[in-house]
């Protein structure tokens, strides 16, 4: 009787009226059992509802099921770009490995709640044990309660899963942009996540929070890649959405990050109206209304900052000094830049302070443009190089509010001056021009918009002294930091650049942290950089000074003679030849009479042990392994500078965690903490897709699949990672290599796997795909280097002209992969097991994400390059040999005849 009712209901078209009517979920899979009983159906109910429901309302369309895709893929895109530069203000850097991380990581569970039985709500009564004492029992209540609700909460969000409600997940994730707004700071110290592990515990809070809008995204992702249908269509309207989300990303940073959150919102709510069943002009009113309201709050309320960050001089986000204004605030994809005065009004005011992103600063200086009142200069570390020097042309890489420029007018110098960060040469030579003495439009300087390195290669003129003082990944690091932004203006190639470009008698001066081990670094790469020259003994090229002498045999960071509150600072000097004795005499008489002290000297008898060392031909290879930090020289290959711990120390560190180990540097800990949480929860995930299929019958190509798709997972972001970082080399902006690099390899992807389509030999096209990427991954190691160095002196333009192509060609064959295994799997009859093939692919791309990043600080981008190549290579090899004996081909046949 009931098989009847299913029929004439089936015929009628009634059956989603009785659904849309009837939301009971015991009605529902009675009637869809039925209904599928006569067709043989293997699934469970709840299986093919989805597939019904989806097929037969959002799906039907194919057209709205690629826009729903693409939107999807764009907000997540648009989300990550966003949040990548907003928590490099509110946070600390090093957060791109985290946020690429995670948001895999809630797509791989995802796909868990679509595949995995139907959970069931746990009551636990605790009061049901008699053998329990009542104190126990009482103490336990809470803890019931929120099993049970839990219990309830993911039990109800998978039944949203499984019924194919887009416009629910559409709207969930629209509201859960406002806890990852907010869910952002004082939960973990950065530098202290692995001693600790209530702070570890409060990091992986913040990351459950951040992820939940990439889970609600995601599950609409899953929904629409699992349904029926074109894979490669659907694959490629994922990847086109998602290089246009980066693109729009790049737009809504410049605005302000926080905008991007508010247009995440708004294309949320949008694919929730698409997807809705009964769409009607009232409920898109209350929709966008409910986008406005999310975009208003983020808009208008500002995000706290984490109490490492210098909270206390940016008005607003702490208690700072009442004496303190914030003139305005300017947005750029480099960084956030705040700019505060010390005073009420800017002419009350001696200093104005430019903070990027929350942390870092330099200074613009009242001056009235007379060079006799800058005497003052003379005393500080950074004049040194010009009181060693005979006045001539000068090159200052970041010259920021113009310290190290008033040093060198003082000293009767011409400058020319290279700053990566164009707000800060507009406030300098523009805002607040006037009132700095017009220090910016001076005949005798000329400040260019450039990065350093770029500027000093493309440079034609020689120099009687180029100087970096202090010039850190600070605002470079705006997309994050380490491999994906790190800058190469301290590595031996880039160091061979300086001296090239220096007169005869010219000096190479940098400075750096005294209390750290970066002064001998310098010294390393240094080294290096002059054995390339043909120097014999570059030790006698060198002399480092440090800007006051120990008291009492104590160092201190902030006791300055001036009283100041100021850390100590060493500089490193290097010659193209050798320092003589006629220039030590001066080095000895300058040192006196500003109270500065040599920490080094050829036949210097007070030089500090550890640079003699190090700086002695004999011990030098010594010194550099049983150092106790990390000295090595940097390459363009590996130009972790700012990485100070050594390999075995960093290992060891991730053994230790939560006991002592030492505080370690933010940016090392996050991501050490981000690849043991991530990799913990993408095991966690992977044994939960297998556990749930323990009573499905697997044959040999579900583990040959699920192995092949765990490849895919890891080998892309092996590849991904480093090659953003030589894309950086080239273009000089870490942030356009950025641009360049994701949005163009996901274009590619999307190319590949539209190609995929047209050919049904699998087996055929991955074999090539495979020789395709091993051969350019063999390419990029043998020719990569020597096509960096001739491009460094290329137009813009030029460079982009190159690089665009380049990625592109590369990214094609890494698309054939995804789509052509999940067609393969259709056509052998695995398609109930896509979402597993899925969720191992997202969660081993979540784990890759941080572990390439630490690969790359131990072994360099071609060590990783080359893990990703041979990942590539066993993933072809699994394709070749399993699918040209897999039922596709012949099935295709059948389907073609």
């Amino acid at each position: 009787m009931l098989k009847s009712v299913a029929k004439v209901l089936q015929h009628n078209n009634l059956i989603d009226k009785i659904y849309d009517i009837c939301y009971i979920d015991t009605i529902k899979l009675r009637l869809c059992n039925f209904f599928n009983t006569d067709n043989n159906s293997s699934c469970s109910g709840h299986r093919t509802l989805t597939t019904k429901y989806l097929t037969r309302r959002e799906m039907e369309d194919v057209n709205v099921k690629y826009l729903m895709m693409a939107m999807a893929s764009a907000a997540i895109m648009l989300l990550e770009v966003t949040s990548i530069r907003l928590y490099s203000f509110s946070l600390w850097y090093h957060m791109v490995p985290l946020i690429v991380g995670e948001t895999m990581t809630a797509f791989s569970i995802a796909t868990l709640f679509l595949h995995k039985g139907e959970w069931k709500t746990i009551v636990w009564r605790p009061k049901r044990a008699r053998w329990m004492p009542d104190a126990i029992r009482f103490l336990c209540q809470p803890v019931c309660h929120t099993v049970t609700f839990v219990s309830w909460a993911l039990a109800t969000q998978q039944r949203i899963i499984r019924d194919g409600r887009i416009d629910i997940l559409a709207v969930e994730g629209a509201f859960s942009l406002l806890g990852i707004y907010f869910f952002a700071a004082e939960l973990f110290h950065p530098a202290r996540v692995l001693t600790s592990l209530p702070e570890f515990f409060g990091f992986s809070a913040m990351v459950f929070a951040m992820a939940l809008p990439y889970f609600f995204f995601g599950a609409i992702i899953n929904l629409i890649f699992c349904s029926e249908g074109d894979k490669g269509g659907v694959y490629a309207c994922d990847l086109i959405g998602a290089s246009t989300g980066a693109l729009l990303g790049a737009v809504s940073i410049t605005i302000g990050s926080q905008w991007g959150f508010g247009f995440a919102a708004f294309v949320a709510m949008t694919i929730a109206l698409i997807a809705n069943r009964r769409p009607t002009w009232k409920r898109g009113l209350v929709y966008m209304c409910l986008a406005g309201a999310i975009m208003l709050i983020v808009g208008t309320i500002h995000l706290p900052l984490y109490s490492g960050k210098s909270k206390g001089q940016i008005p607003g986000y702490s208690i700072a000094p009442l004496a303190k204004k914030r003139l305005e605030t300017k947005e750029s994809l480099l960084c956030r830049l705040d700019i505060v005065s010390n005073a009420p009004t800017v002419d009350e005011s001696s200093e104005i302070n430019l903070i990027m992103d929350g942390s870092a600063s330099t200074q613009i200086r009242k001056w009235d443009g007379n060079i006799s009142s800058l005497a003052v200069v003379k005393k500080e570390l950074y004049s040194a190089p010009y009181h060693l020097t005979d006045k001539g042309k000068v090159l200052i890489i970041g010259p920021g509010g113009g310290q190290e420029v008033r040093a060198a007018l003082y000293f009767g110098n011409q400058v020319v001056g290279a700053d990566i960060n164009p707000q800060i040469v507009e406030a300098t030579r523009d805002t607040y021009g006037e009132w700095a003495g017009n220090l910016y439009r001076r005949s005798d300087v000329d400040i260019q918009v450039s990065e350093g390195r770029h500027f000093v290669s493309t440079s034609t003129d020689k120099y009687q002294v180029i100087q970096l003082s202090l010039v850190d990944t600070w605002a470079a690091s705006a997309q994050g930091a380490m491999s994906l932004s790190e800058n190469t203006l301290y590595t031996v190639e880039a160091f061979r650049s300086y001296i090239d470009h220096l007169s005869e008698d010219g000096v190479l001066a940098i400075t750096r942290w005294h209390d750290t081990s970066q002064p001998l670094r310098l010294c390393s790469v240094g080294w290096n950089a002059l054995l390339s020259l043909g120097v014999d003994d570059p030790g006698n090229h060198m002399v480092v000074l440090q800007d006051w002498p120990d008291q009492g045999g104590q160092v201190s960071m902030t006791d300055h003679p001036n009283g100041s509150n100021k850390p100590r600072e060493d500089i490193v000097l290097i010659k193209r030849t050798p320092w003589t004795s006629q220039e030590l005499e001066k080095v000895d008489r300058v040192c006196t009479d500003q109270t500065w002290e040599i920490r080094y000297a050829p036949d210097h008898s007070d030089s500090d042990s550890e640079f003699a060392l190090l700086l002695d031909p004999e011990t030098h290879e010594t010194f550099l392994k049983v150092y106790g930090q990390n000295v090595t020289p940097t390459t363009d290959d590996n130009p972790h500078f700012f990485q100070e711990e050594r390999p075995e120390v960093l290992l060891a560190r991730i053994w230790k965690i939560g006991r002592g180990f030492g505080s370690g540097s933010s940016g090392t800990n996050t991501l050490i903490a981000a690849a043991l949480l991530l990799a913990l929860m993408s095991l966690l995930v992977i044994i939960a897709h297998f556990w749930s299929l323990r009573r499905e019958p697997k044959s040999a190509g579900v583990y040959r699949l699920t192995v092949f798709n765990a490849l895919l997972g890891l080998g892309f972001m092996f590849v991904a990672i480093p090659l953003s970082q030589k894309v950086g080399l080239v273009m000089g902006n870490p942030t356009i290599s950025f641009l360049l690099t994701f949005p163009v390899l996901i274009l590619a992807l999307g190319f590949g796997s539209f190609v995929s389509r047209t050919i049904r030999n699998h087996s055929a096209l991955l074999g090539l795909g495979g020789f395709a990427i091993v051969l350019g991954i063999i390419s990029l190691k043998l020719y990569a280097g020597t096509a960096e160095q001739a491009m460094l002196h290329w137009s813009l333009w030029g460079k982009i002209g190159v690089v665009i192509p380049v990625v592109f060609f590369f990214g094609i064959p890494l698309g054939f992969f995804t789509p052509s295994g999940m067609t393969e799997a259709e056509d052998c009859g695995l398609g109930h097991f896509q979402p597993l093939f899925w969720g191992v692919n997202l969660s081993l791309s979540a784990a890759a994400t941080s572990v390439a990043t630490l690969i790359s600080l131990l072994g360099g981008n071609s060590l990783t390059l080359s893990v990703g190549g041979g990942i590539y290579a066993m993933a072809t090899v699994i394709a070749v040999v399993s699918f040209a004996g897999a039922p596709s081909l012949s099935l295709a046949r059948a389907r073609g005849s």
